[in-house]
Protein backbone atom coordinates (compact mmCIF):
# COMPACT_ATOMS: atom_id res chain seq x y z
CA UNK A 1 0.00 0.00 0.00
CA UNK A 2 1.51 3.35 -1.02
CA UNK A 3 1.44 6.38 1.26
CA UNK A 4 -1.53 8.08 -0.45
CA UNK A 5 -3.65 4.92 -0.24
CA UNK A 6 -2.59 4.46 3.39
CA UNK A 7 -3.56 8.04 4.29
CA UNK A 8 -6.92 7.58 2.58
CA UNK A 9 -7.54 4.31 4.44
CA UNK A 10 -6.82 6.01 7.78
CA UNK A 11 -9.96 8.09 7.32
CA UNK A 12 -12.07 4.92 7.46
CA UNK A 13 -11.39 4.19 11.09
CA UNK A 14 -9.40 4.85 14.24
CA UNK A 15 -5.76 3.84 14.50
CA UNK A 16 -3.40 3.45 17.42
CA UNK A 17 -1.89 6.92 17.09
CA UNK A 18 -5.41 8.38 17.31
CA UNK A 19 -6.08 6.89 20.75
CA UNK A 20 -4.25 9.55 22.78
CA UNK A 21 -5.84 12.32 20.71
CA UNK A 22 -9.34 11.00 21.38
CA UNK A 23 -8.49 10.67 25.09
CA UNK A 24 -7.40 14.32 25.13
CA UNK A 25 -3.85 13.62 26.29
CA UNK A 26 -1.94 14.20 23.05
CA UNK A 27 0.39 17.21 23.20
CA UNK A 28 0.27 17.90 19.46
CA UNK A 29 -3.31 17.35 18.32
CA UNK A 30 -6.80 17.72 19.80
CA UNK A 31 -9.98 15.69 19.04
CA UNK A 32 -11.54 18.48 16.96
CA UNK A 33 -8.54 18.57 14.63
CA UNK A 34 -8.61 14.78 14.31
CA UNK A 35 -12.36 14.92 13.62
CA UNK A 36 -11.80 17.39 10.78
CA UNK A 37 -8.98 15.27 9.34
CA UNK A 38 -11.11 12.11 9.36
CA UNK A 39 -13.90 13.91 7.50
CA UNK A 40 -11.46 15.45 5.02
CA UNK A 41 -12.32 18.98 6.12
CA UNK A 42 -8.63 19.73 6.62
CA UNK A 43 -5.58 17.86 5.28
CA UNK A 44 -3.60 15.59 7.54
CA UNK A 45 -0.14 17.18 7.95
CA UNK A 46 2.70 15.52 6.06
CA UNK A 47 5.35 14.72 8.66
CA UNK A 48 7.41 12.43 6.45
CA UNK A 49 10.19 14.98 5.95
CA UNK A 50 10.67 15.69 9.66
CA UNK A 51 13.99 14.47 10.99
CA UNK A 52 12.41 12.58 13.90
CA UNK A 53 10.04 10.74 11.56
CA UNK A 54 12.84 9.83 9.13
CA UNK A 55 14.96 8.60 12.05
CA UNK A 56 12.12 6.37 13.20
CA UNK A 57 11.56 4.94 9.73
CA UNK A 58 15.26 4.16 9.27
CA UNK A 59 15.77 2.78 12.77
CA UNK A 60 12.70 0.53 12.85
CA UNK A 61 14.09 -2.42 10.84
CA UNK A 62 17.34 -2.28 12.82
CA UNK A 63 15.51 -2.28 16.15
CA UNK A 64 13.28 -5.09 14.91
CA UNK A 65 16.37 -7.22 14.21
CA UNK A 66 17.96 -6.23 17.52
CA UNK A 67 14.86 -7.27 19.43
CA UNK A 68 14.69 -10.62 17.65
CA UNK A 69 18.38 -11.33 18.37
CA UNK A 70 18.21 -10.21 22.01
CA UNK A 71 14.95 -12.03 22.79
CA UNK A 72 15.20 -15.57 21.35
CA UNK A 73 12.39 -16.74 23.63
CA UNK A 74 9.94 -15.07 21.24
CA UNK A 75 9.02 -15.99 17.71
CA UNK A 76 9.16 -12.59 16.02
CA UNK A 77 6.97 -12.05 12.96
CA UNK A 78 6.47 -9.03 10.68
CA UNK A 79 3.75 -6.61 11.63
CA UNK A 80 0.42 -6.26 9.87
CA UNK A 81 -0.52 -3.16 7.90
CA UNK A 82 -4.09 -1.96 8.48
CA UNK A 83 -5.33 -4.91 10.53
CA UNK A 84 -9.03 -4.25 11.15
CA UNK A 85 -10.78 -5.46 14.28
CA UNK A 86 -13.57 -7.97 13.75
CA UNK A 87 -15.10 -7.07 17.11
CA UNK A 88 -14.78 -3.30 16.71
CA UNK A 89 -14.97 -2.57 12.95
CA UNK A 90 -14.15 1.12 13.41
CA UNK A 91 -10.69 0.27 14.84
CA UNK A 92 -7.52 -0.80 13.03
CA UNK A 93 -3.87 -1.34 13.88
CA UNK A 94 -0.58 -0.91 12.05
CA UNK A 95 1.68 -3.20 14.05
CA UNK A 96 5.47 -3.15 13.83
CA UNK A 97 5.74 -6.83 14.68
CA UNK A 98 3.83 -9.77 16.11
CA UNK A 99 5.16 -12.15 18.75
CA UNK A 100 4.55 -15.67 19.95
CA UNK A 101 6.01 -16.61 23.33
CA UNK A 102 7.12 -20.01 24.56
CA UNK A 103 3.61 -20.78 25.82
CA UNK A 104 2.06 -20.00 22.44
CA UNK A 105 0.59 -16.70 23.56
CA UNK A 106 0.10 -13.97 20.97
CA UNK A 107 1.79 -10.61 21.42
CA UNK A 108 2.29 -7.25 19.72
CA UNK A 109 5.71 -5.64 19.20
CA UNK A 110 5.69 -1.86 19.08
CA UNK A 111 8.95 -0.10 18.20
CA UNK A 112 9.62 3.54 19.07
CA UNK A 113 12.43 6.02 18.68
CA UNK A 114 12.29 9.10 20.84
CA UNK A 115 14.36 12.21 21.50
CA UNK A 116 13.21 13.45 24.88
CA UNK A 117 13.65 16.48 27.10
CA UNK A 118 12.77 14.63 30.30
CA UNK A 119 14.24 11.15 30.65
CA UNK A 120 12.18 10.57 33.80
CA UNK A 121 9.12 10.19 31.56
CA UNK A 122 10.65 6.88 30.38
CA UNK A 123 12.20 5.70 33.64
CA UNK A 124 9.48 3.58 35.22
CA UNK A 125 6.56 3.50 32.83
CA UNK A 126 5.48 4.03 29.26
CA UNK A 127 4.47 7.62 28.44
CA UNK A 128 0.69 7.87 28.48
CA UNK A 129 0.23 8.47 24.75
CA UNK A 130 2.18 5.32 23.89
CA UNK A 131 0.42 3.31 26.61
CA UNK A 132 -2.96 4.16 25.08
CA UNK A 133 -1.63 3.09 21.68
CA UNK A 134 -0.65 -0.25 23.21
CA UNK A 135 -4.12 -0.69 24.73
CA UNK A 136 -5.64 0.09 21.33
CA UNK A 137 -3.50 -2.60 19.69
CA UNK A 138 -4.45 -5.13 22.36
CA UNK A 139 -8.11 -4.39 21.61
CA UNK A 140 -7.71 -4.72 17.84
CA UNK A 141 -5.45 -7.79 17.73
CA UNK A 142 -6.92 -9.50 20.82
CA UNK A 143 -3.32 -10.26 21.80
CA UNK A 144 -2.36 -11.52 25.25
CA UNK A 145 0.46 -9.04 25.75
CA UNK A 146 2.45 -6.29 24.07
CA UNK A 147 6.08 -5.22 24.22
CA UNK A 148 7.23 -1.67 23.62
CA UNK A 149 10.86 -1.62 22.47
CA UNK A 150 12.17 1.95 22.53
CA UNK A 151 15.40 3.63 21.50
CA UNK A 152 15.65 6.83 23.52
CA UNK A 153 18.17 9.65 23.47
CA UNK A 154 18.24 12.96 25.35
CA UNK A 155 17.68 16.17 23.43
CA UNK A 156 20.72 17.88 24.97
CA UNK A 157 24.46 17.28 24.80
CA UNK A 158 26.83 16.38 22.01
CA UNK A 159 26.17 13.97 19.16
CA UNK A 160 27.94 11.19 21.07
CA UNK A 161 25.51 11.40 24.01
CA UNK A 162 24.46 7.86 24.93
CA UNK A 163 21.11 6.51 23.79
CA UNK A 164 19.20 3.86 25.73
CA UNK A 165 17.14 0.85 24.81
CA UNK A 166 14.09 0.25 26.99
CA UNK A 167 11.79 -2.75 26.94
CA UNK A 168 8.36 -2.55 28.52
CA UNK A 169 6.08 -5.59 28.76
CA UNK A 170 2.34 -4.89 29.00
CA UNK A 171 0.20 -7.88 29.92
CA UNK A 172 -3.43 -7.85 28.88
CA UNK A 173 -4.44 -9.54 32.12
CA UNK A 174 -5.68 -6.97 34.60
CA UNK A 175 -6.24 -4.32 31.93
CA UNK A 176 -9.58 -5.36 30.45
CA UNK A 177 -11.38 -2.45 32.09
CA UNK A 178 -8.87 0.05 30.71
CA UNK A 179 -9.18 -1.48 27.26
CA UNK A 180 -12.98 -1.39 27.44
CA UNK A 181 -12.95 2.27 28.53
CA UNK A 182 -10.67 3.20 25.62
CA UNK A 183 -12.83 1.29 23.14
CA UNK A 184 -15.90 3.12 24.41
CA UNK A 185 -14.18 6.50 23.99
CA UNK A 186 -13.21 5.57 20.47
CA UNK A 187 -16.70 4.29 19.71
CA UNK A 188 -18.23 7.61 20.76
CA UNK A 189 -15.67 9.50 18.70
CA UNK A 190 -16.43 7.41 15.62
CA UNK A 191 -20.15 8.02 16.12
CA UNK A 192 -19.37 11.74 15.97
CA UNK A 193 -17.65 11.12 12.63
CA UNK A 194 -20.61 9.16 11.28
CA UNK A 195 -23.06 11.80 12.52
CA UNK A 196 -20.76 14.64 11.42
CA UNK A 197 -21.16 16.24 14.83
CA UNK A 198 -17.94 17.53 16.43
CA UNK A 199 -17.01 15.64 19.60
CA UNK A 200 -17.18 17.32 22.96
CA UNK A 201 -13.99 17.13 24.98
CA UNK A 202 -12.21 18.74 27.88
CA UNK A 203 -8.49 19.28 27.51
CA UNK A 204 -6.70 17.55 30.38
CA UNK A 205 -3.05 18.17 29.49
Amino acid sequence: MNRNDWLAARKNGIGGSDASVIAGVNLYKDPITLYKEKLGLIPEPDLSEKQAVQLGVNMEPLLFQMFALANPEFKVLPGVEMEWSEKYPFMYANTDGMLVDEDGRKGVLEIKTATVHNLKSWTKQIPQAYYLQILHYLAVTEADFAILYAWIRPSWGESDTAAWLRKFVVERAGREEEIANLVEMERKFWESIENQKPPAYKKIV
